[in-house]
């Protein structure tokens, strides 16, 4: 990456054909000066128009550099490690079968993609863990603050994923309580994408253990209440085992019960903006704990680079003009 911390000083890159301009015009009058004086090189030294035009070229050319960093040139880049207070926040997302389902366009799981992803992004400056769950649970990321990896992680969530298949919603949490820093301990804030389906009590014990341990839960609702079929692929949908189409829907009084439990409250995805503002303003609310980040970036400045060569060929120049022309 290149470029000019103070660009508008560029114009002073004007004064390289005023430089060549001004030694064109002595040339003239040199030249006229030895016609008048039948070439008395007593009076006016000798010189090559060769040299004369390298000597002019070294001018130029100092004063081109000279120009350049005056203008701040910047290229190459540095980490710093900065101390910052920053808060957890956990993103539990359902990657079970039901979440294919299709009653809200264009299906469940997708608009929790873009509800997780949006909140992603509100939540700048803090650290974002990702845990995929359905039957099980697994830490998809660790929390981090690497935004971009994040989404891109969040874009890969899938059904495929997990062959344990169900909606533990309670191992999410759990999973969530395990992977907090024991060892300096401080309040946090999870957020479940899910549909609710499969709800058991245990969820909402846990989110009560969690609250007691400072993690604050909230949910997300995906999908509606009177539900629809599950894809399965080929157009076909799931069925039970007596060959009845399974239809899956919103458990939304489950979900308020486990953010009910767990301190926090209970949002559906088509809220968007304001459910995430709401989650943004709990987070703040959080002591959150100092660490160490490593991704403070910026452009180094290199003029030295231009001004020490520019130097060196103007004391050659001055020593040329001494040397060759009389000056």
């Amino acid at each position: 990456m290149f470029k000019f911390a103070h660009p508008g000083h560029l114009w002073l890159l004007m004064a390289v054909p005023v430089v060549l301009l001004s030694a064109l015009r002595y040339w003239k009058w040199r030249v006229r000066m030895m016609e008048r004086l039948n070439g008395a090189e007593l009076i006016i030294p000798g010189i090559s128009p060769g040299k004369f035009a390298a000597g002019s070229g070294i001018a130029a050319t100092a004063v081109f550099l000279l120009a350049l960093a005056w203008a701040g040139p910047q290229w190459g880049t540095h980490t710093e490690s900065v101390l910052r207070k920053s808060s957890d926040v956990f993103i539990a997302l359902d990657i079970s079968q039901s979440m294919l389902c299709q009653d809200i366009a264009p299906d469940r799981l997708e608009m929790a993609r873009l509800f997780a992803r949006k909140l992603v992004g509100a939540l700048q400056g803090q650290r974002v863990g990702l845990i995929f769950f359905a039957g099980s649970a697994y830490l998809q990321v660790p929390l981090s603050d690497d935004y971009g990896f994040i989404r891109q992680s969040i874009q890969t969530a899938s059904p495929d994923l997990l062959t344990d298949q169900g909606t533990n919603i309670a191992g999410a949490i759990a999973l969530a309580e395990e992977s907090l820093d024991q060892e300096d301990p401080h309040s946090a804030v999870m957020v479940i994408l899910t549909d609710g389906e499969a709800h058991d009590d245990d969820s909402v014990e846990q989110a009560a253990s969690a609250l007691e341990k400072g993690i604050i839960i909230c949910t997300a609702g995906v999908g509606t209440e009177s539900g629809g079929p599950i894809p399965t692929g080929s157009g076909q949908y799931k069925k039970d085992n007596s060959g009845q189409l399974v239809i899956t829907g919103l458990n939304e009084n489950a979900l308020r019960d486990i953010a009910y439990s767990g301190g926090g409250k209970a949002f559906h995805v088509s809220q968007g903006d304001e459910a995430v503002r709401s989650v943004v303003d709990m987070v703040k609310g959080t002591d959150g704990k100092m660490v160490k980040s490593q991704k403070l970036v910026s452009v180094e400045a290199r003029f030295q680079f231009f001004v020490l060569p520019a130097l060196i060929l103007l004391l050659f120049y001055l020593w040329w003009l001494r040397n060759n022309t009389g000056i």
